[in-house]
């Protein structure tokens, strides 16, 4: 495997982030804003309601359009999934003014290692300006963490976890099947673009923060040392702080995307600055290393991210 030990453990990442508080950083110390498991009740990390047991904030949709009548809207947490035989567990935030005869764009935010969906929708915050424009989705990786060892998608248990989220959402709510996308901080970036490398074109876009990836085993390269991913090119978004320990990891990233996408290696300047976007794309390539900012979300990276998103 190609990718530092140091983003395996957290306890690694915990002594390198020590003024960050853990891998989770820009939300809570080591995902400590989580669900309270049993009793499914969850702090309201990201804009919108908490809510208990799963419940709704609202009495549901009126029985018309696409999805499934009465479907819940507002805040979730603790909710259930089978994916690859396993029992897993995501929170989600429907919109309150859901609207049944409205096709949703639908975001997946991937928590760092230690954390869990809570710490995503903390360090990310999109409900705050977004919350009724998407559904967000904010899954939970078994033991905290997500599977980057296992590059193929038909066995890798996370990427699966994706896939069937992805089709309960469609099925419940009506959503944009074209505009479904995926961000993650620290690991959560590296599995984002894992995400983004297996799922392309069922995924439209992605964001990494603070991340590095995708990577495979020796067999996944091509003479010329390329990853070769089935996922179709996608839009790419990487953003990383200049201090932060991962910056080579970022810069794979970037030229992993380039080739993937066909990007020339010249870039234009981007909104904002200090961001890029590289020229002659197949699908548009856009990277922001922030002067002084060790590993954590970049204050300006949620809107950055959810505009990029939203211009794919």
């Amino acid at each position: 495997m190609r990718y530092p030990f140091f983003v395996l453990g957290f306890g690694v990442l915990a002594t390198f982030l020590a003024c960050g508080g853990g891998d989770d950083a820009g939300g809570d110390p080591g995902g400590a804003a989580s669900s309270s498991g049993a009793s499914g009740s969850s702090s309201s990390g990201g804009g919108g309601g908490s809510s208990s047991g799963g419940s709704s904030s609202s009495s549901g949709n009126p029985s018309k359009g696409c999805g499934q009548a009465g479907a819940p809207t507002g805040f979730q947490a603790n909710l259930g999934v089978t994916a690859a035989g396993a029992n897993r567990t995501y929170s989600i935030a429907v919109p309150a003014t859901y609207d049944p005869a409205r096709r949703y764009p639908v975001v997946f935010a991937f928590h760092g290692d230690g954390g869990d969906g809570a710490s995503a929708r903390n360090a990310f915050k999109f409900e705050t300006a977004h919350g009724g424009d998407a559904i967000f989705v904010y899954p939970n990786g078994t033991g905290k963490t997500w599977d980057l060892d296992t590059f193929a998608a038909d066995k890798n248990k996370d990427v699966q976890l994706v896939q069937a989220l992805i089709d309960s959402v469609k099925t419940q709510y009506c959503v944009d099947e074209a505009k479904v996308y995926a961000a993650g901080f620290s690991r959560g970036g590296f599995f984002a673009n894992h995400v983004g490398c297996q799922l392309g074109g069922t995924v439209r876009a992605v964001a990494s923060h603070g991340g590095g990836g995708p990577y495979g085993g020796n067999n996944d390269y091509d003479d010329n040392g390329n990853l070769k991913c089935p996922g179709q090119p996608i839009a790419a978004l990487i953003v990383i702080g200049a201090n932060d320990g991962l910056l080579p990891d970022s810069k794979s990233s970037r030229d992993f995307w380039r080739v993937k996408n066909t990007c020339k290696a010249s870039t234009d300047p981007a909104t904002p600055s200090p961001c890029v976007t590289h020229q002659g794309c197949a699908k548009p390539l856009e990277y922001c290393q922030i002067a002084g900012m060790g590993h954590q979300v970049w204050a300006e990276g949620s809107e950055t991210t959810w505009s990029f998103f939203m211009a794919q």
